[in-house]
């Protein structure tokens, strides 16, 4: 059970969007679900653009889920100064 341990401990910018949306609503039940679900993904989108900011080493399989963050990325400047 340590591999279940190891993903809990992950950043959310750590973890496909999918895969986090549905832990989120599995922490809820019934008609709250949808919305937890749809509101984890929202979060999920900002913490993954935060890591990518912040030059974090954003997985490829979180990647894929933003395409536009990716090209967003690579066409900004990381730091003036």
């Amino acid at each position: 059970m340590k591999r279940a341990e190891e993903e809990t401990e992950k950043e959310p910018w750590e973890i496909p969007v999918g895969e986090y949306a549905n832990r989120a609503a599995q922490r809820v039940s019934g008609q709250s679900a949808p919305k937890t679900r749809k509101m984890a993904k929202t979060y999920h989108s900002l913490q993954v653009r935060q890591a990518i900011k912040e030059g974090r080493n954003v997985p490829p399989e979180v990647l894929k889920d933003y395409p536009d963050l990716v090209k967003t990325s690579l066409k900004t400047p990381k730091a003036r100064g």
